[in-house]
């Protein structure tokens, strides 16, 4: 995870430095976090019907995070029925990597300080001002930046992590 993080960091200090001669202050990253959202949304609609579930997740889970889930950002690449594929797909095999997933999003959560300290030690002037997102892809990656509505977004998908690095550690 170490070399994705500092990869992903890097682009996006690209995406968003300041001048050399801006004030230094401590850099925090804030991380939006719907990774346990999704998992907790799954526990709960499992006996409802596909339709449904696809539903209730764009109510309660997408609607977080619409620039990211909505079909508005394929323009014209992804029908409404193409993205409710997606959304049904990454609900029906969540549950066989839901527990690899959990480990992941805890051991993102413990690492993540760590990382960015080590980032920072190589890159002191950086600032980390993009929003950052930590959730799951619905299958899309597993680290990333992403211009939505505009802005630029870094954005972190447990699921990919999973799927590319499975339960062992990133980190070289």
């Amino acid at each position: 995870m170490k070399l994705l993080l500092i990869a992903v960091l890097a682009l996006s200090a690209a995406l968003s430095c300041h001048a050399a001669d801006a004030p230094a202050a401590a850099p925090r990253m804030e991380v939006h976090s719907l990774a346990r959202e999704f998992a907790a949304f799954w526990d709960a609609t499992q006996s409802l019907p596909e339709a449904e579930r696809v539903q209730a997740f764009k109510t309660q889970v997408a609607a977080k995070f619409p620039a990211f889930y909505g079909v508005e950002r394929y323009a014209g690449r992804r029908t409404q029925a193409q993205q409710d594929e997606l959304i049904a797909h990454a609900l029906a095999g969540f549950g066989k990597q839901r527990q690899a997933y959990l480990d992941k999003v805890d051991q993102f959560n413990a690492e993540l300080p760590r990382h960015i300290a080590t980032f920072n030690a190589a890159f002191p002037g950086f600032q980390p001002n993009v929003t950052t997102y930590f959730l799951h892809s619905l299958g899309e990656m597993d680290g990333g930046t992403r211009v939505l509505d505009g802005r630029n977004y870094l954005i972190f998908g447990a699921d990919g992590m999973v799927y590319y690095h499975g339960k062992g550690n990133e980190a070289a």
